[in-house]
């Protein structure tokens, strides 16, 4: 008698053998032959695998097939730029499944006949196809297996024709729908929507001129768990039948005009406290103070940035949550920031431009998942202990116009893992020390402006590999121009004491290079002709210093040039003729110099973009 495994094997080898045998249907294979010569697959890649009328079609790319049948039950093509027309002849698939044609925003659809077809379809993607000549519905209510239908970017004005009745929906058990980014104005949407109420678990309307209020309707869906309605032009308040979305874990509703006090808000939500992981309410007009959330034993992420906020924190909050993304930035919060030892996971704090004062409880350092702060044009105080070591490894810290204190953050020495650093208008007034330099190899971005630092800066060339921006503007910083790493985006040196050649800036003149502002500083000697490669430059400001000779001819190749001060220096001869080239110019200052000669009558005709130009106070015939 066989044993029980030997059964099993002999069915794997009589599954392995039967699939051999399968292969794809005549007339299937041939609606994708012709699909194919309507698409022009400018990838080349998955087409490519599309071979003759004798090949298998079960073999080629972004298709799957049934083993047990050998139907087509899956066409996959999303993405792939083809350009081309939607044959007819895909209604010749009737037992395909899913169906992907989006993101390929070259298609043509000039009807859509051929998809009530397809009656056992459940996942349609039609994305990013024009689709507002063609009768998407009248198609669509013969699919009655649809559960997914994603129409994002279809250029949809109206969802339903007017002789289209609403009850042929009702038996489709639609459970995704993603409408975004189309043009859907008026109720139409929502009449038909509702139909689905009782399947619905995730919605996306984002980016539609909706207008008018949430209708109460959406607290009928009482499996719903995502709902995003951002940038809808909503407006009136957040309905109280949202206490019915017991099951809602993402509600997005931002870049709206929606008003509610946010405590009312909770309380509403209230339902949803063991459910709800995402609520962003950035862009709206919520007001009312912020307080105790972490009744949402769920919520991971909680964004109600530019609203209306006011009032203070409240004095603890009441258990551990797991949040792990926290806006409460550009509202009119006060008072002094609590313990936030009670959100172990979170990674991203954002609270600037706010009006919270008092000192940075040094708790935060207790935060070991946090990777961006930005506390930044607050009136807080970050003036810790000397031997505070934060546990912390920040990506990115923001302390704009923040209290760090007269001398050089020691805390920073721990942070290796900085890309963005801004301690602007912190009031530091100390050097810039040695070990500061070698801190992080992966720095983009630094801004130390607006303080009273000091110093000789050194050889930056091959300290910050990957920095991009640098602003050391408004300080105390003397002596050369130091080498900067070639692939400054951004440079911003103005307002302090450097002397000398700018020579050693020609490393960075390159077609990475698009701000470069030396303003008010002591430089003097020739400006090196040397701008050649600069033609991504549009900020040019060499104003108040002491350089001489003749304005270099090879300003000429900064054809992208917007503005160009030169005032206040000892510039001779004319202005050079290759300026002609720079038309996209706006402003030009080259006044209080030893120029020469009278503005030349090029000006007027090539660069016509001109608005303000300046050159008084300079030699003349």
């Amino acid at each position: 008698m066989a044993s029980v495994e030997s059964i099993k094997k002999a069915r794997r080898c009589w599954r392995q053998y039967n699939v051999k045998l399968i292969r794809c249907k005549d007339n299937e294979r041939q609606a994708l032959l012709d699909l194919k010569k309507e698409f022009v697959d400018n990838g080349g890649l998955l087409l490519s695998s599309w071979g003759s009328q004798e090949e298998d079609c079960c073999k080629w790319r972004g298709i799957r097939f049934s083993n047990s049948t050998g139907h087509v039950i899956l066409l996959d093509l999303h993405g792939c730029n083809f350009v081309g027309r939607v044959p007819h002849q895909l209604g010749n698939l009737t037992n395909l499944r899913s169906l992907h044609l989006g993101f390929n925003y070259n298609l043509t659809i000039e009807n859509l006949d051929w998809l009530s077809d397809l009656h056992l379809l459940r996942h349609l993607d039609l994305s990013l196809i024009d689709l507002e000549k063609v009768d998407l519905l009248q198609s669509i209510d013969r699919l009655s297996f649809l559960s997914r239908l994603c129409l994002v970017g279809c250029n949809l004005r109206r969802i339903i024709s007017p002789s289209l009745h609403l009850t042929n929906f009702s038996s489709i058990p639609l459970s995704i729908i993603d409408l975004s980014e189309n043009r859907f104005t008026n109720s139409s949407i929502y009449n038909w929507l509702f139909n689905f109420s009782s399947s619905l678990v995730d919605v996306d309307m984002s980016d539609n001129p909706l207008g008018g209020s949430i209708p109460d309707a959406f607290g009928n869906m009482m499996s719903l768990e995502s709902l995003s309605l951002y940038e809808c032009a909503l407006e009136s308040e957040i309905p109280k039948s949202f206490m019915n979305l017991s099951c809602i874990r993402s509600l997005e509703l931002d870049s709206n005009n929606l008003i509610r006090q946010l405590p009312e808000l909770f309380q509403t939500l209230f339902a949803s406290n063991n459910s709800l992981e995402i609520l962003d309410l950035t862009e709206n007009k919520v007001s009312g103070s912020l307080s105790d959330f972490t009744s949402f034993s769920s919520l991971r992420q909680l964004m109600v940035g530019s609203n209306k906020l006011n009032g203070s924190f409240p004095k603890r909050f009441g258990q551990s949550s797991p949040l792990e993304y926290l806006d409460l930035s550009e509202n009119e919060l006060n008072g002094s920031l609590p313990d936030l030892t009670s959100f172990p996971l979170l990674r991203y704090l954002y609270l600037t431009n706010n009006k919270i004062q008092g000192r940075l409880p040094e708790s935060i350092g207790e935060l070991s998942n946090l990777k961006i702060l930005d506390l930044s044009f607050n009136l807080l105080s970050l003036e810790f202990s000397s031997n505070w070591t934060p546990r912390f490894q920040f990506d990115m810290i923001k302390l704009s116009s923040c209290k760090l204190g007269h001398h050089f953050p020691k805390w920073l020495r721990s942070q290796s893992n900085l890309s963005f650093l801004d301690i602007s208008s912190a009031g530091i007034s100390d050097t810039v020390p040695h070990w500061f330099w070698d801190l992080s190899p992966i720095l983009n971005h630094l801004n130390f402006s607006d303080n009273q630092i000091h110093g000789i800066l050194p050889d930056l060339s091959l300290k910050f590999v990957k920095l991009g921006q640098i602003d050391l503007s408004s300080n105390r910083f003397k002596g050369p121009i130091p080498l900067f790493p070639r692939n400054l985006t951004s440079l911003n040196l103005s307002k302090n004491m450097f002397s000398g050649s700018i020579i050693s800036l020609c490393t960075i003149v390159t077609e990475f290079l698009n701000f470069l502002n030396l303003s008010d500083n002591l430089l003097s000697g020739e400006v090196p002709d040397c701008w050649i490669d600069g033609n991504k430059l549009v900020f040019l400001d060499l104003s108040n210093n002491n350089l001489s000779q003749k304005i270099p001819a090879s300003f000429g190749f900064l054809e992208q040039l917007i503005l160009l001060n030169l005032r206040n220096n000892s510039f001779i001869g004319e202005l050079p003729s290759s300026l002609k080239k720079c038309s996209f110019l706006e402003v030009v200052d080259t006044s209080e110099n030893k120029l020469s000669g009278q503005l030349p009558a090029w000006i007027g005709t090539y660069l016509t973009q001109l608005s303000i130009l300046s050159f008084r106070k300079n030699l003349s015939k």
